[in-house]
């Protein structure tokens, strides 16, 4: 992890330019992962195809599955919490600064997304990026 943030958008959804903005400022973003609903991803998917930028919409069954233990992930409240709990892990293990505050349980899946999509690339055998025991 090199960075992490919480964009609000004004309903009803971001607008392409927020969307080439954002993209824009990571000139060397190689993929983008989204979870979320069709018409939002929709407007990541053209923006990231314009400039070039692999694109995925995950659900959130698919990304837990890959981070959370079977416990973890009975329901959405226990989700959650588990995403907050490893969320620091990642961050304190990682480059990126410390939060000013609680995060909302949004940007702590939002981290456990990105950690899920670059595991999807590990060679297997190799360690993973969060270690769970």
């Amino acid at each position: 992890v090199v960075a992490y943030r919480s964009v609000p958008f004004p309903p009803p959804s971001p607008t392409r330019r927020t969307a080439w903005k954002l993209l824009a400022a990571w000139p060397h973003l190689t993929n983008v992962v989204v979870e979320g609903d069709a018409a939002l991803g929709d407007i990541w998917r053209k923006v990231a195809a314009k400039r070039g930028i692999a694109f995925e919409v995950v659900a959130p069954e698919t990304w837990r599955v890959g981070l959370l233990k079977p416990t973890e992930r009975r329901n959405t409240v226990t989700a959650k919490a588990a995403a907050r709990r490893i969320e620091k892990t990642i961050i304190d293990e990682s480059d990126a600064p410390a939060p000013k505050g609680r995060m909302k349980h949004d940007v702590c899946e939002a981290i456990l997304i990105g950690v899920w999509a670059s595991e999807k690339g590990r060679p297997v055998g190799e360690s993973p990026v969060v270690a769970r025991s």
